[in-house]
């Protein structure tokens, strides 16, 4: 992230546009300079849940829309300090983001409480029933091991079958050095799947017994905040959130899941009674016709007005003209991560051009730029759905699958501002779109 100080010129511009660098937020009283407060209050709604009760919930929105700076303010609530110990994460911290399983994330809540527990607990020690449960866990997992040497996996175990037997010897290999080996070491992440397969039930009896010692030595409830979940493929995803719900459920202590958007289209994920969505910002009304023919600064139309604000504190007004700002948030369709994108794109055409500031051109060239990434692997029914989709503004339900792709791929986005969920193309693909069909 860059220093955080509003920018003069175009250079100091683009560092304070990374699209993919979340906001780090440090005390609930004074936040991050760069900060907009969202148009729905979801954080707030989930800190109230939080407080009533300590469940499983699912926070989700589209990448860029701001999930990770929300949860960030959530782990630093007086209201939530009050009655938890957040433990944020993110999950490709601990697994590999090509090849994450819901054993993975279990097992990073299970490392992550236990380190926490070590860290907050002066004799350092696991406790005895949490002693006993990992001794039990370490024998199980030799077992399995020895009898996977006697079947046919023979040659793989004996290549691979001594190095899970040291993975069990300490509480600490468990539960700590376990999270950087299923990131970087496939095999060693193929047998500790097999052994959590079999001996779930230890797993979670391990979180459910950590949380429970760091309720009894602090005197508050873990709170598990898992980040980036939303980033992983959909089929990852609904291998976790929607094949595996019940076990993703079971522990006993509140956390905090993100979530991809497109499994808000899945009928599954409603066993999840705490879901809550982190919307894009709404720049039009649903059934009216995108426009960036907009006078003046904009601010009449709220969206507009809030984005404008996303990029002026972060850059001088002077560096960006008035068509160039309505341009680029108007083909964000209100991510913030969009509208960065685009907006570093056009710093280097600005610059490429010797302009010190953005100009409409510059705006213009970039979002064909953005377009240009979809034009690569969109499909002729990728057309259709998406043109469909732009002119009614409805979820495209005859290809249930392949919208929910498209969501997940950026190429669409839901809007649930105050009235019921409606969706609507991305901008940058309406060049493509109004080709005329072959």
């Amino acid at each position: 992230m860059s220093n955080a100080e509003r920018a003069n010129d175009l250079e100091e511009a683009w560092s304070n546009f990374d699209p993919d660098e979340p906001l780090e937020i440090q005390d609930s009283q004074h936040p991050h300079p760069f900060y907009i407060t969202p148009p729905t209050n979801v954080t707030g709604r989930i800190e109230r849940d939080l407080l009533r009760t300590g469940d499983q919930f699912i926070l989700s929105g589209h990448r860029g829309c701001g999930k990770t700076t929300e949860l960030r303010r959530l782990a630093v609530s007086p209201k939530i300090l009050d009655k938890y110990l957040p433990i944020t994460f993110s999950i490709f911290e601990v697994a590999d983001n090509n090849d994450v399983d819901y054993k993975d994330v279990l097992l990073a809540i299970a490392s992550r409480l236990f380190a926490s527990y070590k860290t907050l607990t002066s004799n350092g020690n696991s406790g005895h029933e949490l002693q006993k449960l990992i001794d039990r866990w370490r024998g199980s997992a030799e077992y399995v091991v020895t009898e996977v040497e006697k079947g046919r996996e023979k040659e793989l175990e004996l290549k691979f079958g001594a190095g899970i037997k040291s993975l069990f010897g300490t509480p600490a290999d468990v539960f700590g050095d376990l999270g950087g080996k299923l990131k970087f070491e496939p095999a060693v992440r193929k047998q500790v799947r097999m052994v959590f397969e079999s001996h779930l039930s230890e797993l979670i009896d391990a979180i459910n017994l950590m949380a429970k010692a760091l309720r009894d030595a602090h005197g508050k409830s873990p709170l598990v905040l898992v980040d980036d979940l939303d980033k992983l493929s959909l089929a990852h995803s609904q291998n976790i959130f929607t094949e595996h719900q019940v076990q993703m459920m079971a522990p006993a202590c509140a956390i905090v899941y993100t979530v991809a958007s497109a499994l808000y289209y899945d009928e599954r994920i409603t066993r999840f009674s705490n879901r809550y969505f982190l919307p894009c910002v709404k720049l039009h009304e649903k059934g009216s016709k995108r426009s960036i023919k907009i006078e003046g600064n904009a601010t009449q139309i709220k969206g507009y007005g809030l984005m404008r604000q996303f990029v002026h504190v972060r850059m001088n007004e002077h560096l960006i003209t008035t068509n160039a700002i309505n341009t680029a948030i108007c083909n964000s369709g209100g991510l913030y991560r969009e509208l960065c994108r685009i907006l570093r794109i056009a710093i280097d055409y600005a610059l490429d051009s010797g302009r010190a500031r953005i100009e409409l051109p510059d705006v213009t060239q970039a979002v064909r730029e953005i377009g240009g990434d979809y034009h690569r692997w969109i499909t002729a029914e990728d057309i259709k759905i998406l043109k469909t989709v732009r002119e009614t503004n409805e979820y495209y339900r005859e290809n249930v699958k392949r919208m929910a792709e498209l969501l997940q791929a950026l190429a669409a986005f839901e809007y649930v501002n105050g009235e019921s969920p409606w969706c609507d193309a991305h901008p940058a693909l309406d060049e493509l779109l109004d080709r005329p069909s072959p």
